[in-house]
């Protein structure tokens, strides 16, 4: 037993791809019952990618991603263009010495935002568009001194902006904030909602509104508990998604996904597996010979 676990310790790396696909007329959200084809953004020797989110603008489909180098085991957001059925290669965009995740991007007062998940930092950053989609500026840390992970956007009916996120990964609560358009932001309390680890943003559906959320009971990002929204705050569980809703993965080892949005004309998706690589043990290798130097300056 220790000899198996210490060679999935060198050898087994988890690594994550993004499907994208086009929307139909009505379509249905991924299930069992109706399963999706997607086209794929693959890992590479030196990244995986996950966490996407959706951006269309001029024509153009934008993908913005979680970019994890797998050498300094650490994530960046990166984007990149999907068009004829393809990806372009991804451009890292925001890359700082702390992991980021979930590049979570929306329009708010005619101007384009994004909040990353800033955790290793304990904030909440809201960056703003300075040269759309490469060039990005922080431009306001809204809650500081948290442990949020995965923040998401919940346009209401009347026009707010409500934020949510949930504290400490898995036993904390879920926080909930309201975004006022000065960009400044107060607590609010929200009863009757699930507190599952978010999963993407809300999505309009001719049923209504659904918030895709994690299910992390068993594992981390096993897959997706789809909740129907209503005006008063209460939820109740519409649907189930894991990775066997994706017809065409490109291996069944891909076995769990954690991240489902969508734009007015497309719906992107993750799916993660477990993978034997020789260069695993080559990058830890590495990373101890990095931090080493970095000591002894």
């Amino acid at each position: 037993m220790r000899q198996v676990k210490l060679l999935q310790y060198l050898f087994l790396e988890d690594k994550y791809i993004v499907g994208c696909r086009e929307l139909s007329t009505d379509d249905t959200l991924p299930s069992i019952d109706s399963k999706k084809k997607y086209h794929f953004l693959m890992p590479t020797a030196n990244y995986w990618y996950a966490d996407p989110f959706l951006f269309e603008k001029s024509e153009k489909t934008y993908v913005f991603v979680e970019a994890y180098n797998l050498w300094l085991a650490k994530g960046e957001i990166g984007v990149t263009l999907f068009e004829n059925g393809r990806f372009t290669p991804v451009k890292s965009i925001l890359r700082k010495d702390f992991h980021m995740s979930y590049p979570n991007i929306f329009e708010w007062n005619s101007k384009i935002y994004m909040i990353p998940e800033t955790c290793a930092i304990h904030q909440i950053q809201l960056y703003e568009a300075i040269d759309f989609p490469y060039k990005w500026s922080l431009k306001k840390v809204l809650v500081d001194n948290v442990n949020a992970v995965d923040t998401s956007v919940l346009k209401t009916e009347e026009g707010k902006l409500l934020l949510y996120s949930k504290e400490n990964y898995r036993n904390g609560r879920v926080l909930w904030f309201l975004l006022e358009k000065d960009l400044s932001i107060k607590p609010i309390n929200i009863s009757g909602v699930s507190q599952e680890r978010p999963g993407g943003n809300p999505i309009n559906t001719q049923n209504g509104v659904i918030r895709p959320l994690q299910d992390c009971q068993k594992c981390y990002g096993r897959r997706l508990v789809l909740y129907k929204w209503t005006a008063d705050g209460k939820e109740t569980l519409a649907q189930v998604i894991d990775a066997d809703c994706i017809s065409n993965r490109p291996n069944q080892k891909y076995s769990k996904t954690h991240t489902l949005n969508r734009s007015k004309n497309y719906e992107v998706i993750d799916a993660h597996g477990d993978f034997v690589d020789p260069l695993k043990i080559l990058r830890k290798v590495f990373r101890k010979m990095k931090m080493v130097l970095t000591w002894s300056r």
